[in-house]
């Protein structure tokens, strides 16, 4: 046990980035540790210590008020961007994205939170609170999923994944400056580049690239970029993303 817990620090720290599905690498050796604690738990016949219920219940707590509050972001973003609430100036321009919430997605997270609460509650009595718990985290988890990633996607990118779709099949680079993302990798459908300078930034921005080359980058970058490469022409802007070409 262990030489796999230091296994699980070592994943996580050479992960040094923002992208959270990166830790994935991680994802077995952890459901390891958890079922075998669960396990060894289960058959010393030891209960759940006063922390640990504390703990999940605070864990599960917060996770189903974010779901409860979530879709309701949508109908008060106008008034919490112009009362300052929000003061990234990238974040509330994504808010500007129009998401299509039908209104009662926030009772899943409802369902979430008393789910957790009652198998916290009921956690010493194995045949009720481990099964409640396995229960609500996956069947309550992979609903929530269905209900929220394709409402959250468009306020996080997608104006960008939009741009990188019409752009799909032209023989042209597309880079994003300023940030980092792979998306438009996926959404583009890249093709194999032939040209040996295709990574090289300087070429592709400064008017030598052998075919037309468009920019992303965001709205609190902006300035830096087109400062730093005078041949961008602005296309237009959108959800907090700037769209660019390369223009002599």
């Amino acid at each position: 046990m262990k030489i796999l817990f230091w296994v699980v620090l070592i994943l996580f720290s050479i992960v040094h980035t923002k992208i959270v599905h990166y830790s994935s690498l991680a994802y077995f050796p952890l459901t390891y540790i958890g079922a075998y604690g669960i396990y060894s738990q289960r058959k010393q016949g030891i209960a759940w210590p006063t922390w640990i219920r504390l703990l999940l219940g605070f864990i599960g707590s917060l996770l189903g008020i974010i779901f409860i509050a979530l879709p309701l972001i949508d109908r008060y973003k106008n008034k919490l961007i112009e009362q300052g609430y929000i003061k990234d100036p990238f974040a509330a321009a994504n808010l500007q994205a129009t998401a299509h919430w039908n209104g009662w997605e926030w009772l899943a997270g409802v369902a979430f939170l008393l789910g957790i609460l009652c198998a916290v509650a009921l956690l010493n009595r194995w045949k009720y609170g481990m099964p409640a718990l396995l229960f609500t985290c996956i069947i309550g988890l992979e609903i929530l999923s269905i209900l929220y990633v394709p409402n959250v996607a468009p306020y996080t990118q997608g104006a960008a994944v939009s741009f990188y779709q019409s752009k799909k099949g032209d023989d042209c680079y597309i880079i994003p400056v300023g940030f980092k993302s792979y998306a438009h990798l996926f959404y583009f459908e890249k093709p194999t580049p032939d040209h040996p300078e295709h990574a090289n930034q300087e070429w592709l921005l400064n008017g030598q690239a052998d075919k037309p080359v468009y920019v992303v980058t965001k709205i609190t970058k902006q300035t830096e970029v087109t400062a730093r490469y005078p041949l961008l022409q602005k296309l237009y802007e959108q959800n907090g993303f700037v769209f660019y070409e390369v223009r002599e």
